[in-house]
């Protein structure tokens, strides 16, 4: 049976619709949900369990979510962002450590959240003890029996934990998972059809070629408002109910680049490296 923890911060009409897919994608599953916002009523009626060790999270200062978790799991689970949408059950992939977009951390990454991390690598490789760092795209990470079992069991763990809540560096939550899994002697194994998970949201045309191959589980991004079209199609298509996707696509659709905010922290990071 695979467990499934959504994030969420608020959108509840969305969770609600999202819980309901995660059931009817993969027959049998558990859906829990970490709340990551303030809204006590977020999970009403929803009939889901919530992680007891819920709590506000920032975007982009994640990586609590996973730990705690992890944590209270005890066992495999899939994390999933409230605007990731399950489409092919996720239970039968092989690893145990599974994420999309993995790649090493390197000097010279067009990656922005890794060029900044990289300066502070040298505190976190001692407390993880590998070579490079890893990097993943956060919206579903499958964490398997002996990635749990052995992070729970891990001596570091609370230090790590520490690290975690103290550090003001961002987007942790895609560096720490993987890179941890090779602290843990896991191999990542990348999640089939990663091209489907992006920072924007598809057009409908996208949405319908993703959900017509095989190797797409999940997709990234889907609109939360109400009425969202692209949620819509999708929804429909899991239902069964073959969605035409010759729609007007009235949503700004396709890769985000980086926000103003993300280029000036860029450039303020470069500017302090070198002094």
């Amino acid at each position: 049976m695979t467990h499934y923890v959504v994030l969420a911060h608020a959108h509840r009409d969305a969770l609600a619709e999202q819980v309901e897919d995660l059931r009817r994608v993969d027959d049998g599953c558990r859906v829990s949900v970490f709340n990551g916002g303030r809204d006590d009523a977020l999970t009403t009626g929803l009939e889901v369990e919530v992680v007891p060790t819920s709590r506000p999270l920032r975007h982009g200062y994640l990586a609590l979510f996973h730990a705690l978790t992890l944590q209270w799991a005890q066992g495999p689970v899939v994390t999933l962002d409230s605007d990731a949408w399950v489409v092919r059950p996720l239970g039968d992939l092989p690893g145990d450590y599974v994420a999309p977009h993995l790649s090493e951390v390197r000097t010279g990454t067009p990656w922005a959240p890794g060029r900044r991390f990289l300066p502070a690598w040298p505190q976190w490789r001692e407390l993880l003890g590998i070579e490079h760092p890893w990097r993943c795209f956060n919206p579903v990470q499958v964490f398997g029996d002996q990635y749990v079992e052995r992070f729970l069991a891990w001596p570091y763990r609370q230090a790590l934990l520490e690290r975690i809540a103290s550090t003001r560096l961002e987007a942790i939550e895609e560096i720490v998972w993987p890179s941890l899994a090779l602290t843990l002697g896991v191999t990542p194994a990348p999640l089939p059809g990663g091209h489907a998970l992006q920072l924007g949201r598809h057009a409908p045309a996208d949405l319908q070629r993703h959900l017509a191959d095989p190797e797409v589980h999940v997709l990234h991004k889907v609109g939360l408002e109400p009425g969202a079209t692209d949620r819509r199609l999708v929804r429909e298509h899991v239902r069964g109910l073959a969605p035409s996707f010759d729609v007007p696509c009235d949503y700004p659709a396709g890769d985000v680049p980086a926000s103003p905010l993300s280029r000036v922290k860029d450039l303020a990071s470069r500017l302090s490296r070198r002094r």
